[in-house]
């Protein structure tokens, strides 16, 4: 899988396949939380589905690993997801409420540059 097709991957879990309840209960609701990190994971298994469809047939990528590396690939992201998203949803949910919608968009920023620079270097680990 390339790194942009991680990137891509993350924007569809992340923002695409979440709920507005999921969004708006995740940081005071564990129960919510889990379900967005389980939809997270079911979007990466799906993808790394497609990834080793592709890879069965030939397609050309450069990127390829494992199956042992990428479910290890999609379990360390999950957990990282979660923990992540456990802080910093808290974060960005009191600023919003406090009305500091600077704070809560640098939180939302660094919740993003943090789940990328996870990816990244996972993905960097996975692909050695």
């Amino acid at each position: 899988m390339t790194f942009p097709t991680v990137l891509f991957t993350h924007f569809l879990a992340d923002f695409v396949y979440q709920s507005r309840e999921i969004a708006t209960t995740k940081s005071s609701n564990n129960i919510s939380l889990l379900k967005h990190v389980g939809i997270y994971a079911g979007v990466f298994g799906i993808a790394t589905a497609v990834d080793i469809g592709f890879a069965f047939f030939g397609w050309p990528d450069k990127y390829k690993a494992s199956i042992g590396k990428q479910i290890a690939f999609i379990i360390f992201n999950v957990v990282m997801h979660f923990v992540t998203d456990y802080f910093t949803s808290r974060a960005s949910t009191k600023a919003y409420k406090t009305g500091d919608l600077h704070r809560f968009w640098c939180v939302i920023g660094f919740d993003q540059m943090i789940h990328t620079t996870t990816l990244y270097w996972s993905w960097k680990a996975m692909t050695l």
